[in-house]
């Protein structure tokens, strides 16, 4: 797959990509880093991650969003900042959103294994039911230690022709940085099986093309007092009911009520929209608003 920046819009065969407008961004800017991001949704679905993107209430945006089947959504010209990073800092540099293109992939992130084959995140991902699906399980000090959807083979390569475009199109960017970088301790995406090392190298001019996918296979576990427990309460529900939902947002379905006093373990909060991912004392996985938590 070949694409072309034309104006700071993507073209594929001499077609624009499909656009969806984000009015979360702000004002111009001169591209010299890449940061690839994972939406944390249900990879099947992207209408619900650029749906999020898309409106206002979600404070948050990247440039453009990679579905499952290698499908590219643009939401704003590249030469425009848009509110994917948040607070950060990489090196003696602060605040992405000013320089940088932001990539989404559709992924769920982390997952917990329910039962031989099924694992629940954001939503259930079967691989009995979709043997597209490959699960491994990866420990890493960045990502802790969890079972992490593989992106898909055509997910990967319209990224990887993605990144050589937006090299040739602003020959300034040199440097490829996962969400985690930027943000340690508060984001874990892209995922450990992202081939962020290939996407440097395409920027660099190392390599022209995307290398064989990458093999899936566990890596070692963390000793013990590195792992982070499966379950480890860190606040307390204040609201009489709280809604668990499916995604950060009230648009998102309601995956289950949580009840007032119910202890929860936080495992991602995101400062700007205040919503929360936590995990259930029952194992379920979801998100909730931070205003009707106490943490510890």
């Amino acid at each position: 797959m070949q694409f072309e920046i034309r104006n700071h819009l993507l073209f594929a065969g001499g077609k624009q990509a499909p656009y969806r407008a984000t009015p979360n961004r702000s004002g111009f800017m001169n591209p010299d880093t890449i940061i690839d991001h994972d939406t944390a949704s249900n990879p099947l679905d992207p209408s619900g991650d650029i749906g999020w993107l898309t409106m206002p209430v979600a404070r948050a945006s990247a440039h453009v969003v990679i579905d499952w089947n290698g499908g590219i959504t643009q939401l704003a010209p590249f030469n425009v900042q848009c509110w994917h990073a948040g607070p950060s800092k990489y090196g003696n540099r602060y605040n992405f959103n000013g320089f940088s293109i932001g990539i989404e992939h559709d992924n769920p992130g982390y997952l917990r294994k329910i039962s031989e084959g099924v694992y629940s995140g954001v939503c259930i991902i079967d691989t009995n039911k979709n043997p597209q699906f490959k699960v491994a399980r990866v420990a890493t000090p960045e990502h802790g230690d969890h079972y992490w959807l593989a992106y898909s083979e055509k997910q990967i390569a319209a990224s990887a022709a993605l990144h050589a475009a937006l090299k040739a199109a602003y020959p300034e960017i040199n440097t490829v940085l996962g969400h985690f970088h930027i943000c340690p301790g508060r984001k874990t995406d892209t995922n450990p099986l992202f081939p962020l090392s290939q996407m440097q190298s395409i920027v660099r001019g190392e390599a022209g093309e995307l290398a064989a996918p990458i093999e899936v296979k566990p890596a070692p576990k963390l000793s013990p007092a590195a792992a982070k427990p499966a379950f480890a309460p860190d606040a307390t529900v204040v609201a009489d009911s709280l809604n668990l939902r499916g995604g950060p947002g009230i648009q998102f379905a309601v995956k289950g009520m949580i009840p007032y006093g119910t202890r929860v373990d936080v495992q991602e909060a995101d400062k700007l929209s205040g919503w929360l991912r936590i995990i259930t004392p029952f194992g379920a996985t979801g998100y909730v608003h931070g205003g009707f938590v106490r943490l510890d």
